[in-house]
């Protein structure tokens, strides 16, 4: 069998951040010599990108979750070596260590992780069962450190270059877009609020656009309820990601709201098209991101110090132009190729003989 099979396994195929790099690692590795399959429990837009670089790709409804992972071993005899991307893949880590193929653990999470590993506890036999986890993050990394003998290296995200559609510098309105799916997780709410202690004058100044996936409905709800009473902030459901990226091209500036992250690819993505950066400081993000250096850090779940880094932006255009005009924070952005073989190069020494 060829050395060079690996098995990439996910549990979702939507344009999201874990899939996204999921996607990126696979395309790389068919670029450069190696025989990918990526598995999934259902298809997703990924999978389209992935067939289209010619990467072979398998679905399974019962992938994960038959308890005899009839399925998940089958693939696993086949290969030299097995990549789980996100917590959630569990089961391929305990279906690699049935058939002794060597298996690294791509995780992407933080407090998701750190629930995980405390309800389940076939999660925490597997974190000692993946000869190495890969982490993006180093504060992602320190989740596992301390529920797992396993070593971990991070391995910053990478991205291609995007392109760049510069908004009009000299408009009279700031435009903030907000790139993430509809759930508490990812705070839109805190934002919409954050936005209502705008005083009248800035509010004028500004217009909001935020886009993403609705995961949860009472949430997406509840969010277009209090949005609409403000004038300059519009919802935007379910963007292809060309359409999210061309969005965030048009704009000024990134608002991260979030409660929860490790490391947004949105945030990537506008560090490398040179936008202005607004985040909630969680999970990874201060590892990117530099106070007052390459965008505004602000507390988690706090509406008033988001409100106020919105503000400073609307006063302090030149902050903001200088940013887009710039493209200042692009040395940020680490290429989509040096992640993609440093995470191949990581599992090419880890792979099996031939079988």
């Amino acid at each position: 069998m060829d050395s060079r099979r690996i098995l990439l396994v996910s549990h979702e195929m939507t344009p999201s951040g874990a899939p996204f790099a999921l996607f990126y690692l696979g395309r790389w590795l068919k670029e450069n010599g190696w025989q990918p399959l990526v598995a999934a429990p259902e298809h997703g837009p990924i999978c389209d990108l992935l067939k289209n670089a010619d990467v072979r790709v398998e679905i399974d409804p019962a992938l994960l979750i038959d308890p005899n992972r009839e399925k998940l071993r089958a693939l696993c005899r086949e290969s030299n070596v097995v990549v789980a991307n996100t917590i959630t893949t569990w089961p391929a880590v305990e279906a690699a260590h049935g058939e002794n193929v060597p298996l690294v653990w791509y995780l992407h999470e933080t407090l998701v992780a750190v629930r995980f590993i405390k309800q389940i506890s076939q999660v925490r036999d597997a974190l000692q069962m993946a000869q190495l986890i890969v982490a993006p993050t180093r504060k992602t990394a320190s989740v596992f450190a301390g529920a797992s003998r396993t070593r971990i290296e991070v391995v910053p995200y990478g991205i291609p270059e995007p392109k760049n559609g510069a908004p009009e510098i000299n408009s009279a309105s700031l435009s903030f877009v907000v790139l993430g799916s509809f759930e508490p997780r990812k705070g839109q709410d805190l934002l919409v609020e954050a936005i209502g202690k705008l005083d009248r004058a800035t509010q004028t100044k500004a217009s909001f656009k935020l886009a993403g996936r609705v995961l949860d409905r009472l949430f997406f709800e509840e969010v277009r309820h209090h949005s609409s009473q403000l004038e300059n902030v519009e919802l935007i459901e379910a963007l292809e990601h060309d359409e999210a990226l061309s969005l965030l091209s048009a704009a000024h500036t990134l608002i991260c709201p979030s409660r929860d992250e490790t490391m947004p690819i949105s945030i990537i993505e506008a560090a490398g098209l040179g936008k202005a950066i607004i985040s909630a400081d969680v999970g990874g993000i201060g590892e990117w991101i530099h106070d007052e250096l390459n965008g505004l850090l602000v507390p988690p779940e706090n509406p008033q110090a988001l409100a106020d880094a919105i503000a400073r932006c609307t006063r302090d255009r030149l902050f903001v132009d200088n940013w887009v005009s710039q493209r200042g924070a692009r040395s940020n952005v680490t290429s989509r190729s040096v992640a993609s073989r440093r995470v191949s190069q990581r599992c090419s020494n880890r792979r099996a003989g031939p079988k």
